[in-house]
């Protein structure tokens, strides 16, 4: 879905620092959980985290690939473009046969990108350290490819996984 709830915006960027651009609202939303616009990938997927460990399936491992909307001040129509999201909470099983499952950590998303970037041929990219409001400050990074920050790595904030 690519409407979101403002309140998960406020949850994750409140000084709004790094999220990008303001928030499109819709007019006649059906409801407050679907009022704007998503500006990131990120709410979407914690919402699935969250639904599917209330009921009790604790080892997940997820994908969304989907258009975000930006808008800055001036630009008559927003900036769409195509992001791809990764979420994993519980035990990580890697897909080589003499690894046995373990609890999903940085490391274990790095993994997944890493392979990611292999199997597409990507060999410019980098990870550097960034301070990210919603992500824990000790286990989180910045993706940059071709010299531009691309993307976020990490580990979600301890504050927002309460929350969430």
């Amino acid at each position: 879905m690519a409407f979101i709830s403002p309140a998960w915006i406020d949850l994750l960027d409140p000084e709004r620092e790094f999220l990008p651009g303001d928030m499109l609202s819709v007019r006649n939303p059906v409801s407050e959980e679907t009022s704007v616009m998503r500006t990131t990938l990120l709410p979407g997927l914690l919402e699935v985290l969250r639904f599917n460990l209330n009921r009790r399936n604790i080892d997940v491992f997820i994908f969304e690939m989907g258009r975000v909307f930006v808008h800055h001040e001036g630009d008559k129509l927003p900036h769409e473009s195509l992001r791809l999201g990764c979420a994993m909470v519980g035990d990580w099983i890697p897909m080589q046969w003499d690894t046995s499952p373990h609890k999903a950590d940085f490391y274990s998303i790095k993994g997944v990108l890493e392979g990611l970037a292999a199997s597409l041929h990507i060999s410019d990219w980098s990870l550097k350290r960034g301070e990210l409001p919603f992500m824990h400050p000790a286990q989180s990074c910045i993706v940059q490819a071709g010299g531009e920050d691309i993307g976020y790595l990490g580990m979600i904030h301890p504050s927002i996984a309460g929350e969430a």
